[in-house]
């Protein structure tokens, strides 16, 4: 992990110099043409698994990436896809109230900008689901490796937050909602079955959201997205527990059973 971090960063440094002050508009967001350092995690999460695995590791971590059929839970898809989406047109509507404002891109260009946003979500998810995701969820659970991950992406993008001018209170908020999201990114990878096109797509479709939806845009305040998505990301990891506390507790009655049973077989 403490390797994946380093080699982001320094991967990251020609596009925060070069780039920072290049600023592309019209895509329903506000970043600098540094922001193309979405490539990075991918290039590190695999350049480090052939130096762990050779050739063998770094095909099976694309392999992975790209396997669609890889979910054990299907019915999680369209679900968890959604959930974003979801977010934050509540946010917005919690924020702006109604009636909203034109959707700041228009719908045939969303229609053309998704599978650009797809493009740029893989080889991010590449990076962050296959490589730290992956090795902190045996240690840490899927809560605590979402805050951790997320903690990292988050700081990750407060050279391109800063290059565009956002202030302190909008960075805050929008840090906080960005742990938010890979919370619930790992957890629903985690309940698909460890899907990495499910992060992919969960990934993209908070840009394709902020095309797309009225309200939305890179005006929005990130604080009622921020909100809404750690209530969510809460609301999961108490669901998370009250699962494994159940589990737990029937675990414990069916040993007490067995033991009653063996009592009951053996009277001596």
């Amino acid at each position: 992990m403490p390797a994946f971090v380093a080699v982001l960063v320094l991967s990251s440094l020609p596009f925060w110099l070069l780039l920072g002050s290049v600023r592309p508009a019209g895509l329903g967001l506000l970043l600098p043409a540094s922001a193309l350092m979405f490539v990075c995690p991918a290039i590190v999460a695999t350049a480090l698994a052939a130096i762990e695995g050779g050739r063998t590791g770094a095909a099976t971590l694309w392999r992975r990436s790209v396997d669609v059929t890889a979910t054990s839970h299907a019915g999680w898809v369209p679900a968890a896809v959604a959930l974003f989406p979801a977010l934050v047109l509540l946010a917005t509507l919690l924020d702006r109230g109604l009636p909203l404002p034109p959707s700041p891109v228009a719908p045939a260009a969303v229609l053309l900008l998704t599978p650009a946003y797809l493009a740029a979500a893989l080889p991010e998810e590449v990076g962050w689901t296959t490589y730290p995701t992956d090795r902190l969820l045996p240690r840490l659970g899927t809560a605590p490796t979402g805050l951790v991950v997320g903690a990292i992406w988050a700081a990750w993008h407060l050279v391109p937050y800063l290059q565009v001018g956002r202030d302190a209170r909008w960075i805050a908020w929008q840090c906080l909602g960005t742990v938010s999201a890979r919370v619930l990114v790992v957890e629903a990878y985690t309940r698909s079955g460890c899907c990495v096109p499910l992060a992919v797509a969960m990934h993209a479709a908070p840009n394709v959201a902020s095309a797309a939806l009225p309200g939305s845009g890179p005006d929005l305040d990130p604080a009622p997205v921020a909100v809404v998505l750690t209530a969510a990301a809460t609301v999961t990891g108490i669901h998370r527990t009250w699962r494994a506390q159940r589990a737990a507790r029937r675990l414990g009655a069916l040993d007490r059973a067995r033991q009653d049973s063996s009592s009951l077989a053996d009277p001596s």
